[in-house]
């Protein structure tokens, strides 16, 4: 490999690395805020209308 190929691949492997700690992050936050919402009795009756209209519309 020469300087610019390696240089490429280098950029390349750091934006995968970039983007897998995004998705890391995101994935962290939605398991804390389904956690949240179970727990809170308005996040419940929200839980429950959504489930509602999932199943209406199935």
């Amino acid at each position: 490999m020469n300087g610019k190929t390696s240089k490429l691949a280098a950029t390349i492997l750091s934006g995968l690395l970039y983007t897998q700690g995004l998705l890391g992050v995101a994935g962290v936050t939605l398991v804390v805020l389904k956690d949240r919402m179970h727990s809170d009795p308005a996040g419940q009756v929200i839980t429950m209308k959504i489930a509602s209209l999932d199943a209406q519309l199935r």
